[in-house]
C-alpha cells in the first residue's frame, strides 16, 4: 500500500504543478478572477468560490500588507476584507475538495478523464482484495509571503575549506564559485545573508530563485517633443 500510496501521491501532486502552470499562464497572478477558490476561515470546508463582479485586490494597486497579528501572534482574518493573489488556492484533488469554476477546473478534469479517473472518487486499489484508500485533498495556496523575512550585509570571509574529496563535477561548480567569492573579498566585498520561514509544502530554493533572478531594466521614459518644424 505505501508504495501505491507513494505513486497516487505523485500524481496528484504532478497535476497541482501542471494546474498552477495554467492559471498564472492563461489567467496571470496579479489578483483573483471570478471563479477562483479563496480562502474563507468561517466556512467548514475552509474556502468559497469567487463570484462574478466581486471586489478583490491586485498586486499592481498594491496589497494591503498581511504581516499584522494580534495579541497571540497569530494573523487575523479579515473576512469583509477584498481578496488578493494571497488568498486564491488550487486544490490538490482528493476527497473533500473543489475545483475551480474556469478554465483551471475544466484542465483538471479534463487531465482526469483523459486516464479514466473521476475528480470525486480518487481511489487506490488495494491489494489481495482489501478496501481501497481514499486519497485526500487538500487547498494550497499559489502565492504566498514569507515569514519573518529580513536581510543583511556582512563581510565576506571567503569560501570556507573543505578536505573531503569531491566528485569532479561538484568540484568545478565549487572552485567557481569559491574564485568569485575570492574576487570579492579581495575587492572588500559583503555577503548578503536573506533569512525567512515557509510554510510546508512550500520551497526556499524558488523564493530565493524570485530573489535572484535577472530582471530586464525598465525602458526609458518616453517624452512628446513638439518641434516647430513638423
Amino acid at each position: 500500500r505505501t508504495i501505491r500510496a507513494l505513486y497516487g501521491h505523485a500524481y496528484v501532486d504532478r497535476l497541482w504543478n501542471l494546474s498552477a502552470t495554467e492559471r498564472a499562464g492563461r489567467l496571470g497572478l496579479s489578483r483573483p478572477v471570478a471563479g477562483d477558490l479563496i480562502k474563507a476561515p468561517a466556512l467548514d470546508c475552509g474556502f468559497r468560490h469567487l463570484e462574478e463582479g466581486a471586489e478583490v485586490q491586485s498586486v499592481e494597486d498594491g496589497v494591503e500588507d498581511e504581516e499584522v497579528k494580534d495579541d497571540e501572534g497569530t494573523e487575523p482574518e479579515d473576512e469583509s476584507a477584498a481578496p488578493s493573489i494571497f488568498d486564491m488556492l488550487i486544490p490538490r484533488p482528493g476527497a473533500g475538495v473543489s475545483l475551480p469554476a474556469h478554465s483551471v477546473g475544466n484542465f483538471m478534469r479534463s487531465y482526469l478523464s483523459y486516464d479514466g479517473l473521476d475528480p470525486d472518487a480518487l481511489e487506490l486499489e488495494a491489494p489481495r482484495g482489501g478496501s481501497p484508500h481514499v486519497l485526500q485533498g487538500c487547498m494550497r495556496p499559489v502565492v504566498v509571503r514569507p515569514k519573518r523575512l529580513r536581510w543583511f550585509l556582512e563581510p565576506d570571509h571567503g569560501p570556507p575549506d573543505c578536505e573531503w574529496e569531491q566528485p569532479a563535477k561538484v568540484a568545478r561548480a565549487t572552485n567557481n564559485f569559491a574564485r568569485e567569492r575570492l574576487k570579492m573579498h579581495a575587492e572588500g566585498g559583503k555577503a548578503l545573508v536573506v533569512d525567512f520561514s515557509l510554510g510546508p509544502g512550500q520551497y526556499a530554493t524558488m523564493a530565493m530563485r524570485e530573489v535572484m533572478r535577472s530582471r530586464p531594466p525598465k525602458p526609458p521614459p518616453r517624452h512628446v517633443v513638439f518641434s516647430d518644424d513638423e
